[in-house]
């Protein structure tokens, strides 16, 4: 007798040990074939692959062994698979989906816990509106600014569904009723008390739209959403996140937006695990990230995570070419300064070819970091008139633009300029939804964002230049500001290009970023469904 264990994301087998020694060898066998993993005394495997599991333990002679709840529990999961894959079946024929999306909805409506990790513009919001069955009770969570997006793509594809938008943050929480759609953003999410004095609906469905946001174990609204979660999944529901960057910007990133989902310890069972997965090590200030990441990790998570590139899946839609262009004339005081930082990480014994971001961050407390977020706006201001003879030339070709810059500066002297838009953090969503619509429509000739501002919600597929200015501190961050305009209707080549200089802590920012990169392409990218 085999004894199993089931709790909707995963089926959990625990090997006796008066098996005979051939006996054990071939259980091994049949579980690493089935796609379980060594955890400690017991071998995992997700949820979904529970039917398969069973059949085929009893079929090689090993009597699986569920308690009564479990079983329960797994015959409960089944009906509600069935049910949800029928209603995203007929709603996906019904809608005319692209056949990536169709099969998004459906791996996605099956699912207890799940991240739907497609990469920017691919249509995440739609594939989970059809993945949801019929009269759903569902929770968005999502950034403030993509609400009233949620709200018209409910309206186009789910019209079946009521949706409300919920304003000021709830003392008592209510959950939605059957057929309903309620919307909040990340900074409103309830107390902790107010979710736990309202007990969840059975089978509601709570979905983290950016699901990034939670990545931070310890910040409020993190612990937040994952009670909000935890209370839905406790009544048998779910919890999808959505997030194209499941990897923000380090390694835990990404452990704490699985976490969100309830998904962290079924991708890689512990926190050494993973640290060691992604090449973590101590070091002068805590852990230190190689960069080496272990070829598993892929798999591992594409246990929890669908991801598909656009690449991949729309071979037709055109990608994007980088240019980087030198720009000369920085001022004197911004190279001495400059130069003061190079001499201050020799001072700490800091290699700047070898060191980390992290590494910076953390770096006497702080200072460098500091000291090189200043330099940098400086770097991003003294660029300004190269930028605007640049502007002058795409003008002049009644080319329409898109310039990015993570300061205000530079954006704030394009949105001066006539015949220009202009986005920041505190722009409202009303403006910032009048600026777009002004520059699809071709009355502006181009529009400036910061790059915290210009990630999330807004498409600018009328253009097929942008421009940065300087990049941000975050390569994922840089990422979504350039797929608003390489998206689902975008018919040109994209070509952006990044402003940079010559110095050489100039140069190491940038390949510091580019390392950083490259842990998300070694891991999350590495998960992509082939």
């Amino acid at each position: 007798m085999i004894p199993l264990s089931f709790n909707g994301s995963w089926i959990r087998a625990c090997p006796p040990d008066d098996l005979a020694t051939e006996d054990r060898f071939r259980l091994e066998a049949l579980l690493g074939d089935l796609g379980f993993q060594r955890d400690g005394a017991f071998r995992t495997a997700p949820g979904d692959l529970a039917p398969r599991a069973i059949a085929a333990l009893a079929g090689a002679g090993f009597l699986p062994h569920l308690s009564s709840d479990d079983l329960a529990r797994l015959q409960g999961d089944a009906r509600r698979t069935v049910e949800a894959q029928e209603s995203a079946g007929a709603l996906a024929q019904a809608v005319g989906l692209y056949p990536f999306q169709k099969r998004g909805a459906e791996w996605l409506s099956g699912r207890p816990r799940a991240l739907l990790g497609d990469q920017m513009g691919l249509g995440k919001t739609v594939q989970a509106l059809v993945a949801l069955p019929q009269a759903p009770r569902v929770v968005v969570v999502a950034p403030k600014v993509v609400l009233r997006a949620w709200q018209a793509e409910a309206k186009r594809w789910r019209p079946d569904l009521r949706y409300r938008i919920l304003t000021g943050r709830p003392n008592k929480w209510d959950w939605p009723l059957p057929g309903e759609i309620i919307a909040l953003n990340w900074d409103i999410l309830p107390p902790l008390e107010a979710t736990a004095q309202a007990a969840a609906p059975e089978g509601v469905v709570v979905i983290a739209d950016e699901a990034h946001y939670a990545k931070s174990l310890g910040a409020a609204r993190s612990k937040r959403f994952r009670a909000l979660a935890l209370a839905a999944r406790r009544a048998g529901g779910k919890t999808w996140g959505l997030t194209g960057t499941p990897l923000k910007s380090h390694p835990p990133d990404l452990w704490g937006t699985l976490a969100a989902c309830g998904l962290a310890e079924e991708a890689f069972g512990s926190w050494p695990r993973f640290r060691a997965l992604f090449g973590g090590r101590e070091g002068r200030w805590g852990t230190e990230w190689t960069g080496r990441v272990a070829p598993e990790v892929g798999a591992r998570l594409s246990r929890v995570m669908l991801r598909r590139l656009r690449a991949d899946v729309l071979p037709d839609l055109p990608a994007a070419t980088e240019r980087r262009m030198t720009v000369n004339g920085i001022p004197e005081e911004v190279i001495k300064e400059m130069d003061s930082i190079l001499a201050q990480l020799g001072r700490l014994g800091i290699d700047l070819e070898a060191a980390t971001l992290e590494v910076l961050r953390t770096a006497d407390g702080g200072t460098v970091f500091s000291r090189m977020s200043r330099v940098r706006e400086k770097l991003a201001v003294s660029r300004i008139p190269a930028v605007l003879a640049l502007v002058d030339d795409y003008e002049g070709e009644e080319e329409p633009l898109v310039v990015f810059s993570a300061h205000r500066a530079p954006v704030r002297a394009l949105g001066e300029r006539e015949g220009w838009g202009a986005i920041y953090g505190d722009t409202t969503t009303d403006e910032r939804a009048r600026l777009v619509g002004e520059f699809q429509a071709g009355r502006l000739k181009g529009l400036a964002l910061t790059i915290g501002a210009g990630g999330v919600g807004i498409t600018l597929h009328r253009a097929a230049h942008c421009l940065f200015v300087d990049l941000g501190w975050t390569p994922a961050d840089n990422s979504q500001a350039l797929d608003r305009l390489v998206r689902i209707g975008q018919n040109r080549g994209v070509v952006y290009t990044v402003l940079t200089s010559d110095h050489p802590l100039d140069v190491r920012v940038n390949d510091i970023l580019t390392l950083k990169a490259k842990i998300i392409l070694e891991s999350v990218d590495k998960a992509v469904e082939k």
